[in-house]
């Protein structure tokens, strides 16, 4: 899906689907909805990943594409995702309860995707030479 609509609208729209999920998950009390909204967030959550990893590996010349994919993963996805987040979530969901635990998660979301959408290069459809040409005059320009 990111070959054909572009690194970006993929991530956008996988990224609003998950934020709208999360929050509708955390206004219900219905089993089912939250059973139907929380399917949502997850499956959304879930399905932008390929994008956005494939997106920032591309972000690095190849002889540091290793290291700077497993940087971002390692910290991003293994130590703030995988470690701090699962020992502040229930916490938060303690203290506020899980309507305003999953709007924080919802809006936490959208500013990252303004974030991404302001700040972030389209990779798609330009050659590894193309980006990594970039790269050696400073960042990669954003599309």
């Amino acid at each position: 899906m990111s070959e054909f609509l572009g690194r970006k609208p993929t991530y956008a729209l996988f990224a609003l689907v998950a934020s709208v999920g999360a929050y509708f998950f955390g206004q219900s009390s219905e089993p089912i909805m939250m059973m139907g909204w929380g399917c949502l967030f997850l499956f959304a959550a879930s399905g932008s990943a390929p994008s956005y990893k494939m997106w920032y590996a591309e972000q690095y010349p190849t002889p540091i594409r290793a290291i700077g994919l497993s940087t971002c993963e390692g910290i991003g996805g293994r130590l703030l995702g995988g470690v701090v987040w699962t020992a502040v979530f229930p916490v938060l969901v303690d203290a506020f309860g899980v309507g305003t635990t999953m709007t924080l998660i919802a809006v936490a979301g959208l500013v990252t995707l303004v974030v991404v959408l302001v700040l972030a290069p389209e990779t798609a459809g330009r050659s590894i030479e193309e980006l990594e040409g970039h790269t050696r005059n400073g960042l990669i320009k954003p599309v």
